[in-house]
C-alpha cells in the first residue's frame, strides 16, 4: 500500500512516501504531487521508499518535469543508500535534485521565527 503523509509551510508541500516505488504506485504518486504543484517547491521524502524499478525512476523524472512546467520545484529527502546509487548508476543523480537535512532545517527554523504553522495532513491511497 501506497502511504502518504504531507505536510504544508509556506509554500513548500512535504510528502512523506511509504511504498515501492514501482509500476503500481507511481501513478498514484503522481496524483498527489500534481495536486500540491501550485506549491514553489515539493520535498518528496523517500527515507520509506524501499524499492525503486525502472518504472520509478521514470515517474520521479516525469514528476520533475511536470513541476518544472507549473513553475515550481521538486526535490528528493532522505534516500537510501541503495535508491542514491540507483540515482548514481542512471546519472539521474545529475537531472534530480537532492534535498539537504541542513536546507530541511533552514525551512524549519525560518517557518518557525515567522510563527508560520506546519500543517500537516495524511493521506492513504490503496495500491
Amino acid at each position: 500500500m501506497l502511504k502518504i503523509t504531507f505536510a504544508k509551510i509556506k509554500n513548500v508541500a512535504i510528502l512523506t512516501c511509504a511504498c515501492r516505488l514501482v509500476a503500481g504506485t507511481v501513478s498514484r504518486l503522481a496524483d498527489v504531487v500534481r495536486a500540491q504543484m501550485h506549491m514553489g517547491l515539493i520535498v518528496l521524502d523517500l527515507a520509506e521508499v524501499t524499492t525503486v524499478d525502472a518504472s520509478g525512476l521514470g515517474g520521479l523524472v516525469s514528476l520533475h518535469k511536470s513541476c518544472r512546467a507549473a513553475g515550481s520545484r521538486l526535490k528528493l529527502l532522505n534516500l537510501r543508500p541503495q535508491v542514491e546509487e540507483l540515482l548514481k548508476l542512471t546519472n539521474l543523480d545529475s537531472l534530480l535534485e537532492v534535498c539537504t537535512l541542513r536546507e530541511i532545517l533552514d525551512l524549519f527554523c525560518t517557518a518557525s521565527q515567522s510563527g508560520s504553522p506546519l500543517r500537516s495532513k495524511h493521506a492513504f491511497v490503496p495500491a
